[in-house]
């Protein structure tokens, strides 16, 4: 069985994290963040085999980190602008690692900010 990474690239995920963002700025709670941004990823990736899976992982991820930001707010990890704002490519990247190769919801309640922040680092000397 393939993982959701062999079809779903970094650089998709980051398209998609940043769109995200901007769609979901201002809404309050988890289920208008996936309200707003269902029918836009069921676009972009219509036909694909893993939409149902990516999807769950992206917003699982992007709730991770509006949950965290504060705390991650900080070096290489840094999430710039406070009421939404952007995270570093490195923060984006790492949390696709550790998203993308898990369960969406064994990662939200497992993955530790020390954890994103160490990948982040790592992420962050890997990116030329």
């Amino acid at each position: 069985m393939n993982q959701l990474s062999d079809s779903y690239s970094v650089e998709d995920w980051s398209d998609d994290f940043h769109n995200l963002n901007e769609l979901a700025e201002g809404t309050l709670n988890h289920q208008e963040i996936r309200d707003c941004y269902h029918s836009h990823y069921y676009t972009i990736h219509l036909g694909e085999s893993w939409v149902d899976e990516g999807f769950e992982r992206i917003v699982a991820a992007y709730l991770w980190l509006m949950k965290n930001r504060n705390e991650l707010d900080t070096g290489d990890a840094l999430v710039l602008g406070q009421s939404g704002g952007i995270a570093s490519s490195s923060l984006i990247e790492a949390l696709y690692r550790h998203f993308v190769n898990n369960d969406a919801k064994t990662a939200y309640e497992k993955v530790t900010v020390e954890q994103i922040l160490q990948s982040t680092t790592e992420q962050k000397k890997l990116n030329p």
